[in-house]
């Protein structure tokens, strides 16, 4: 009887073990169950976090396509210098968005002189590349808080496994100018203008609101927010890689694209191109191994609405023109710009390369749509030797503004000579002729007639008269590999002037320390009885000093020749000309009313890596010859380097036939390649080698230049001269991170 009593408790008691392990095992599927549901709230709360900043962050970038912040071109504007002085007066700082045109079409927003915001839907869905941007609203008083709320309606756009909604705020503020800008009215204002680059400036604050959603009931919401400028004006020339007026000689004979050529970077001409065979524009695979999906194409564009073609191989006709982007005959292919491939040096593959991206009968400025424009340098451009000499101290001075009567370019040879004595203590106060010489012009502030050492400067530096060298160097003169020293930390600039009147003047530049050291072998211009001396100076040679935001930038005018015919004897050749290294914290343009020889390599310290965006050195040249040609003389050595942007000529109808010439071209022996990082602006394009009837190089240079692309980010030579394209360009938004900041849905 006991027994059966305790197998009783025993079955009780598993009984009641495996009700609580059942208990236990319902408690844990439902705390499992529980926490999976939490996890995926969470996760999905996550993901709609994700798309709503991946929403804000492509509104952003829709933005930055409108005002070329990111890419630089990726935006026109439609308008003309009166256009942008009536909203300079009127005040209007959002008219400019009705004049903007993202892959050919408009914004259509209305601004009044009263509207002080606008906001856009982004849109995603449309068809066009970069415009994603929709006008929504506008107006005077204060813009919306709560920018989705207020427009619940706007565009969903797809994101992942869910999608958002994004709206844009762009606000006018206002603001005091800086140095060098000024206002219509008492400070501060909302359209500013600049005498020294006839630009226009609009200060905006923009707002992002983007919500992400997975799911009806996942929703999550950011903002990104920030202040930047807008820039309205003309677009300079040094944005190409080539840019020629006229595809030919000065003489007029045939200029050819050659089959052993590269290019990477925009091309244009006014004219119509030739292309022998099977050049190469576009920027290649760097990478190893080559990738042939990495190749890009680069801009080539003519305003002529024709080809040339000349083949390389086969029977029947040698040339042709064509209203084609490629000679096909026979269903083969005989000549065409074609992208570069992963064999550069192998020619004979060529033929069934992809086309390059040419457009011919390309408009500089669509608003005038009944006529095919040119790119041409704007009336207004800069007047670098009134730059070189200070302006006179007045900002308006600095360009040559055909409205002004006093226009530095209307002045009589008599006013020039005051305004050069006025700021050259060294010579006395007349209207006589200037000795030639080389001057640092500075500041009315003399002891006894002469400079004294600490004095500032006034401008750059002007040459009168021609010189026989100018060396920029990163080491003094005698220093171990001088010119072409090594990079260093040393932070000096070197320029030594060589006059043909036997005048030698180091110019030594220390932008760290604001000083500038002169070391010249006659001070005394008016008799040149060899009064050596040293003096250094306040102030760097930075040309208008009375502008901020070009600290580094250097103007040296030479009213003359830089460098002469080399002197030969048998294939030994002294070379006269510029030559050098730029030190990395100089930018400098270099402008003569001659001929500006080429004498040797022309490097920087540091020079950018064209394929990297992040490569931003500040060392940057610039050769302007308006009256003048660029020439390479006999005797400069193989395969030459240059860095810079070189303009010959005025790009004009009618203007100076200055080109960019390899002197002795057929009668030399062949050198390798012209390797030129910059561009090529010039009235005639020139020539730097010779080909037989193979089109296969003989002498001289074949040419390999590659695109400076910070032009792209908004680099530019100091004072270059400007187009007639107008141009929109974003300060301090690329780059620029943005505050964030998650709020409620």
């Amino acid at each position: 009887m006991a027994r059966r009593d305790e197998r009783g408790v025993a079955l009780i008691s598993v009984l009641v073990v495996i009700l609580i392990l059942s208990l236990l095992g319902g408690l844990l599927l439902y705390l499992s169950g529980q926490e999976a549901g939490l996890s995926r709230v969470r996760y999905r709360g996550a993901q709609s976090l994700a798309i709503a900043e991946g929403g804000a962050w492509a509104a952003r970038a829709a933005l930055m396509a409108l005002v070329n912040a990111d890419p630089a071109d990726a935006s026109i504007l439609l308008v003309d210098e009166t256009t942008m002085r009536s909203w300079y007066e009127a005040q209007n700082p959002l008219r400019f968005l009705d004049y903007v045109q993202t892959d050919g079409q408009g914004y259509s927003v209305g601004a009044a002189p009263s509207d002080r915001w606008v906001a856009f839907q982004v849109n995603w869905s449309l068809p066009t590349g970069r415009r994603k941007l929709q006008f929504l609203d506008k107006g005077s008083g204060p813009p919306p808080d709560n920018l989705l709320a207020a427009y619940p309606s706007v565009a969903n756009n797809p994101l992942g496994n869910g999608r958002f909604q994004a709206v844009v705020l762009l606000e006018a503020l206002p603001k005091a100018p800086a140095e060098g800008w000024e206002c219509p009215t008492p400070d501060p204002c909302f359209v500013q203008f600049s005498e020294l680059t006839t630009s226009y400036a609009v200060h905006l604050r923009y707002r992002v609101e983007a919500a992400g959603q997975v799911d009806p009931q996942f929703r999550r919401k950011v903002r990104l927010g920030g202040e930047f400028s807008v820039e309205l004006g003309n677009r300079s020339l040094a944005p190409y890689v080539i840019l020629a007026h006229r595809f030919t000689l000065a003489s007029g004979d045939r200029v050819y694209f050659g089959h052993e050529e590269s290019y990477d970077g925009p091309v244009h001409t006014n004219g119509q191109f030739w292309f022998w065979g099977f050049p190469k524009f576009g920027t290649p695979d760097t990478s190893s191994p080559c990738d042939p999906g990495r190749i890009q194409a680069t801009r080539l564009t003519s305003t002529s609405t024709r080809a040339g073609f000349r083949r390389i191989s086969g029977s029947g006709a040698l040339e042709t023109v064509l209203e084609a982007n490629e000679w096909v005959e026979g269903g083969q292919r005989r000549a065409a710009p074609v992208l570069p491939d992963c064999t550069p040096t192998n020619y004979n593959d060529d033929a069934d390369n992809p086309a390059a991206n040419f457009t011919r009968g390309f408009d500089a400025d669509p608003s005038t749509p009944d006529t095919i424009d040119p790119v041409t340098i704007a009336p207004s451009s800069y007047n670098q030797r009134a730059i070189a000499i200070g302006c006179a101290e007045q900002a308006r001075y600095c360009v040559n503004d055909p409205d002004d009567p006093d226009n530095p370019a209307k002045w009589s040879e008599m006013r020039w000579r005051q305004e050069i004595r006025r700021v050259v203590p060294e010579l006395r106060d007349h209207s006589g002729e200037i000795p030639p010489g080389i001057y640092i012009p500075v500041r009315d502030e003399t002891l006894n007639g002469r400079s004294d050492d600490g004095e500032p400067l006034a401008g750059g530096i002007y040459v009168q008269g021609t010189l026989r060298r100018l060396t920029v160097s990163n080491c003094p003169f005698g220093a171990p590999g001088y010119p072409y020293c090594p990079p260093s930390s040393g932070d000096l600039a070197y320029y030594r002037f060589e006059h043909e009147n036997g005048q030698v003047v180091t110019v030594i530049v220390d932008r760290n320390g604001g000083r500038t050291t002169v070391e010249n072998s006659d001070w005394d211009p008016e008799t040149r009885e060899n009064q050596p001396g040293r003096r250094t100076f306040r102030g760097v040679p930075k040309g208008f000093q009375g502008t901020t935001g070009h600290q580094h930038a250097t103007i040296i005018y030479v009213r003359g020749n830089i460098g002469q015919d080399s002197s030969c004897s048998g294939s030994a050749c002294t070379t006269y000309g510029l030559s050098g290294t730029l030190e990395e914290r100089e930018q400098v343009t270099v402008t003569a009313s001659g001929h500006v020889y080429i004498s040797g390599h022309l490097r920087y310290e540091r020079p950018p890596n064209p394929y990297d965006p992040r490569s931003n050195p500040l060392n940057l040249l610039g050769i302007f010859a308006p009256t003048g040609e660029i020439r390479v003389p006999r005797g400069t050595p193989d395969n030459l380097e240059l860095h810079g942007v070189l303009m010959a000529g005025e790009i004009r109808e009618g203007g100076f036939p200055g080109q960019f010439v390899v002197q002795g071209l057929c009668s030399r022996p062949r050198q390798g390649e012209l390797r030129h990082l910059g561009g090529l602006i010039a009235q005639y394009v020139g020539v730097t080698g010779c080909a037989d009837r193979s089109g296969r190089l003989t002498s001289g240079y074949s040419d390999h230049k590659v695109y400076d692309r910070r032009m792209d980010r908004g680099f530019a030579p100091p004072y270059f001269p400007t187009s007639t394209v107008p141009a929109i360009q974003a300060q301090n938004l690329a780059g620029v991170r943005p505050y964030w900041q998650e709020e409620t849905p």
